[in-house]
C-alpha cells in the first residue's frame, strides 16, 4: 500500500525560477504545460490547498536511529507569495501516515502522541501548543506514532488504533469540549486518509459521513447518523475523492477510488490498477478505467459537485495519476508517472492524457488548476489543458 499523498520523481525542466531563501518559487502564469509552483529542498511529502494558498509538509520526523530527520511544515498564504516556515522538529509527524490541517488561525498536527496546534503568525522556533484531549491522555496510544487529521466545520477528526479495532474521534478545534467517539471499525492498520463529507442520495436524503481509507487498501463509508451502518466499499485502494452529481430527479454521492500499489509493494503478477466509481450510499461499484500492463493508479481528484440540467452543464473533470511500472522476474520499478483526464461521471473510453512524463501524486483541484507533488516540487497544469493523447481508450 502506498503511503497517503505519494510523490514521484520529476523529469520536467523548471522554467523561470525565483529564489526565496532556501525555497524556489516560480511566477504563476497560466500555461497548457505543467509549471512549477514551489520547490522545497527539505522535501515535500504532501500538501493541501487552503483558500488561495497552500500548506505543505515533509515527514516523518525521526529523532533517533541512523537517519534522524526534522519534519517541516510550511504555509503560503497566497499562491506565488511569500512562504512562512512555520514548524521544524524531529519530534513531530513521526509516522508514515500523517496529515497537517489548518484554519484561519492555526495549523494542527501530532507530536509525541499528542494533538498540537500552532498559530500561523508564530515563528518557526516558537513551541507549539498542546491541545488537550480530555479522557485521551495522550491523544494516541503508544503503539501509534502519528495519525492523519481531518478538519471540517471547526471539528477535528482522527483515528486511534486499538488491539481489535480503530476508533474515529471528533473534537472542536478550539478544544472547548472532550473528544467524542464516533465509530469503531474492525481494522487495526494505520488510516492513510480520512474525509468528512455530506452524503446525499435520493433514497437516503442527506447524512454527515466519513470516508476512511486504511493502509491495507480497505475503504469504508461511515454514516455518522448511524455508525453501525458502516459499509466496506473496496480493497486495493490507494486514494479516493468525493463527488456529488445533482440531477433534476435527485442527487447522488460517489467516491472515486484509485486502485493501485507502489512499486515496493508489487510483484510481477500484481494485476493492473484502475479507477472505480462507487455509489457512496449503496456501495455499488463500476470500473471506469483499467491501466495497461503492470501500471498502477495511485491518486485521483474530481470536481466536488456538479448540477446537470436537461440542457447540459459546464464541463466538470475527473483526473487520475498512473504510475508506469516496469517489472522483471522478481521486482517492479516505477519509471514514470502520467496524468489523465475525463469529464464526469467518467467511462471506460474517452480518457485524455494531459501530462505525459514527470507527473506526480497528491492530486488537488481548484477552479483553474490541477496541482500535484513531484519529488520535492508542487507543480500544476491548467484544468482544461489540451490533451496530449486524444480520445485515449482505457
Amino acid at each position: 500500500m502506498v503511503p497517503c499523498y505519494p510523490g514521484a520523481r520529476s523529469r520536467a525542466l523548471l522554467p523561470m525560477l525565483l529564489v526565496t531563501g532556501a525555497l524556489t518559487v516560480a511566477p504563476l502564469i497560466k500555461a497548457a504545460t505543467p509549471e512549477l509552483v514551489v520547490a522545497d529542498p527539505l522535501g515535500i511529502t504532501a500538501f493541501d490547498l487552503y483558500e488561495n494558498g497552500l500548506i505543505w509538509w515533509d515527514a516523518p520526523g525521526r529523532c533517533t536511529g541512523e537517519m534522524p530527520h526534522e519534519a517541516t511544515v510550511r504555509v503560503m498564504a497566497t499562491l506565488g507569495g511569500g512562504t512562512v516556515n512555520l514548524a521544524r522538529d524531529c519530534a513531530m509527524l513521526e509516522g508514515d501516515y500523517t496529515r497537517v490541517v489548518r484554519d484561519e488561525a492555526y495549523i494542527y498536527f501530532f507530536s509525541g502522541l499528542q494533538l498540537h496546534r500552532k498559530a500561523l503568525n508564530a515563528l518557526e522556533r516558537d513551541p507549539s501548543q498542546v491541545l488537550v484531549t480530555t479522557n485521551l491522555n495522550p491523544t494516541l496510544p503508544a503503539a501509534q506514532s502519528c495519525a492523519v487529521l481531518e478538519l471540517a466545520e471547526s471539528q477535528l477528526y482522527w483515528p486511534r488504533r486499538g488491539s481489535s479495532y480503530t476508533t474515529i474521534y471528533r473534537m472542536p478545534s478550539d478544544g472547548s469540549s472532550a473528544p467524542d467517539q464516533l465509530v469503531r471499525i474492525t481494522n487495526t492498520n494505520d488510516v492513510s486518509k480520512l474525509q468528512r463529507f455530506i452524503l446525499t442520495d435520493p433514497d437516503a436524503g442527506s447524512a454527515e459521513s466519513l470516508a476512511v481509507l486504511f493502509s491495507d487498501g480497505r475503504l469504508y463509508r461511515v454514516l455518522l447518523t448511524s455508525p453501525t451502518a458502516t459499509l466496506y466499499l473496496a480493497g486495493g485502494v490507494a486514494d479516493f475523492a468525493v463527488h456529488r452529481r445533482r440531477l433534476l430527479t435527485g442527487t447522488t454521492t460517489y467516491l472515486y477510488a484509485a486502485i493501485g500499489k507502489s512499486a515496493s509493494d508489487m510483484q510481477p503478477e500484481t494485476p493492473a490498477g484502475g479507477l472505480l466509481r462507487i455509489n457512496a450510499y449503496t456501495g455499488d461499484a463500476t470500473t471506469i478505467y483499467t491501466a495497461s500492463g503492470n501500471n498502477q493508479v495511485l491518486s485521483v481528484a474530481v470536481d466536488p459537485s456538479e448540477f446537470v440540467t436537461p440542457i447540459g452543464s459546464d464541463p466538470h473533470y475527473l483526473y487520475l495519476a498512473e504510475a508506469i511500472m516496469s517489472c522483471g522476474e522478481l521486482f517492479c520499478d516505477e519509471t514514470d508517472r502520467v496524468i489523465k483526464r475525463h469529464t464526469t461521471p467518467g467511462s471506460t473510453t474517452g480518457w485524455e492524457q494531459i501530462v505525459t512524463t514527470g507527473g506526480g501524486g497528491n492530486l488537488r483541484l481548484d477552479k483553474d488548476w490541477l496541482y500535484y507533488v513531484a519529488g520535492n516540487m508542487i507543480r500544476r497544469i491548467s484544468r482544461d489543458a489540451p490533451a496530449q493523447e486524444l480520445d485515449f481508450v482505457a
